[in-house]
């Protein structure tokens, strides 16, 4: 009897609310895995059928809870989700009654986990990726789901370090430091490039392909190439830096090599 029960998930408990919020445990501070969602279902809710590949839609973060739409045909509820060290709280708005989760929020964090990518819950913390999107939207582009819905918009650049706390400094802070003055920079007409050679029909390898390009006005993309360089000018000698040079020498090396395994 003891050996059914550790394979269908929770002993059997007495019955609980399921808007009431559940605590499940986590092996890592902060990452979900499936083998931990066996362990918080019971044998009724594992073998329920229905609610597959749920909409999952984050509304707000406040407090340090998440509350997402789930969604599953016309049917909707609302699956509230709280991230602290080693431990995930969930509840539902259906309010049904179960020993640990209820179908909703089994086959949300099924999703999330298996599908989704979503098993590292960093992103859902106190002032983790998806507080800081809710509260600065007019900076990212809407996408659905939550896997990818926090895409920075491309005036506003690369954002780094999103994903992660910021200690001591408030986010809010942060964002609202004024933008450094834009200083007079001399933007260069041409620059470097390197074009990666190769064939369609396999005729020869791949080898890389120095070349000196035409910058746009704002110098941050090739408006058209110039000059392919073999590596020997002696004219473009003194733009190159000592790993420009290296990585000349190595592309004429590479043609060279083709070269010769072509004639043979």
């Amino acid at each position: 009897m003891s050996a059914r029960k550790k394979q269908t998930g929770v002993n059997s408990l007495p019955l609980r609310n399921a808007s009431d919020f559940y605590t499940i445990a986590l092996d890592d501070e902060y990452t979900l895995t499936e083998a931990i969602l066996e362990k918080s279902v019971d044998r009724k809710t594992s073998r329920a059928g229905g609610w597959f590949f749920p909409e999952l839609e984050l509304l707000s973060f406040k407090d340090g809870t998440a509350e997402i739409l789930n969604r599953s045909d016309k049917a909707v509820f609302k699956f509230y989700m709280k991230v602290e060290p080693y431990k995930l709280r969930v509840a539902c708005s259906c309010g049904v009654q179960v020993e640990a989760l209820c179908i909703h929020v089994l086959k949300a964090l099924s999703r999330m986990v298996v599908y989704d990518d979503l098993g590292n819950l960093k992103k859902f913390m106190p002032n983790g990726a998806m507080q800081i999107v809710l509260a600065n939207r007019r900076f990212f582009e809407k996408k659905p789901g939550l896997q990818n819905m926090f895409k920075p918009k491309a005036a506003l650049g690369s954002v780094y370090g999103i994903e992660e706390a910021l200690g001591n400094y408030s986010i809010e802070d942060v964002l609202a430091l004024p933008a450094p003055l834009p200083s007079k920079i001399e933007i260069p007409e041409t620059s470097m490039c390197y074009i990666i050679m190769y064939s369609r029909r396999n005729d020869f390898l791949p080898f890389l392909l120095p070349c000196m390009g035409k910058l746009n006005k704002a110098g941050d993309s090739i408006k058209n190439f110039g000059n392919f360089l073999s590596g020997i000018q002696k004219e473009y000698d003194a733009m190159l830096t000592t790993e420009q040079r290296e990585l000349n020498r190595l592309g004429l090396d590479m043609w060279k090599r083709i070269m010769i395994g072509k004639q043979k």
